[in-house]
Parts: C-alpha cells; sequence; structure tokens
C-alpha cells in the first residue's frame, strides 16, 4: 500500500513540475516560460526584415530558410553550450509582422531531440540558456524600440 501511495504522489508531483503555465499577452517583464520576444521597430516590414537579417548575419548567425514574401527566416544551429561532454544548439525564428519582430528558439539536442527555448528551468537548463542568447540578440539590436516577453 505504502508503494502504490508513494508512486501516486511522484506521479502528481511529476504533472505538476512539468505543467505548461497558460499564454500570456506581451509585457516589458518577463514573465515565467516566456517563449517570444516582440520588438517594435520604426522600419517599413520588408526593410525591417533585411536589417534584422543583417543583424543575425553580422552576430555569426547562417541561415537554414529565409522567405522575402512572408518575411520570415530560420537559423541554422547554433552551439549554446557544451554539457556533459555534449554540444547542445539552438537556432532561432523570426516573422516581421508590421513593424514588429517575432522571435522565438528551438533548442536541438545531439540525439535529434528538439525543445522550445523558454524562460524556464534551472539556470543553466538548455531552455533557459538558448532563451538567454536570443534575449541577448533582442536587447542589443540596434533598430529596437522596445521589446515586449510573450508566452503562447
Amino acid at each position: 500500500m505504502k508503494k502504490i501511495i508513494f508512486t501516486l504522489a511522484c506521479l502528481i508531483f511529476i504533472s505538476c513540475a512539468s505543467t505548461k503555465l497558460p499564454p500570456a499577452p506581451a509585457s516589458k517583464t518577463m514573465m515565467k516560460q516566456a517563449n517570444q520576444i516582440v520588438i517594435v521597430t520604426d522600419d517599413k516590414p520588408k526593410d525591417s526584415y533585411k536589417r534584422f537579417a543583417q543583424y543575425l548575419s553580422s552576430n555569426g548567425y547562417s541561415f537554414k530558410s529565409t522567405n522575402k514574401t512572408l518575411l520570415t527566416l530560420q537559423t541554422e544551429n547554433k552551439m549554446s553550450q557544451k554539457k556533459r561532454g555534449f554540444s547542445i544548439y539552438y537556432r532561432v525564428n523570426a516573422a516581421v509582422i508590421d513593424s514588429t519582430i517575432k522571435l522565438n528558439g528551438i533548442v536541438a539536442y545531439p540525439m535529434g531531440n528538439e525543445d522550445e527555448a523558454e524562460n524556464a528551468g534551472g539556470e543553466n537548463s538548455e531552455p533557459r540558456v538558448a532563451w538567454e542568447h536570443i534575449v541577448n540578440l533582442a536587447k542589443n539590436y540596434p533598430q529596437s524600440t522596445q521589446i515586449f516577453y510573450k508566452r503562447n
């Protein structure tokens, strides 16, 4: 009986620990599990797309895909950190909508698994480290007039 109760308690704890929070609207303050950054610019959409692509390129990113019609791009994987002898990578997805650039990221693990970059987990967790790389990109973007964080 004790084993059953212990097993049920562990299952409840695990399910609560991995619970996703509901979506949250854009905010200047980063919330827990934020997974999207919205950069506001004064540029026209096509100019914003071109400048942001140039900015990524000048910061060592290469592109896996770009779409000048839809104003979207995805970078190739870039190393985020080395952990337990493995290299962990991340990539950036960007979409320009009106005068905003919406960013999110994907963490790519050595065995082919992927996860969402987000403001979650421990300080050195893969999703958080990748998220911090993307946050730094946004904060240092020279055309930015404001930055907001969202949780989808």
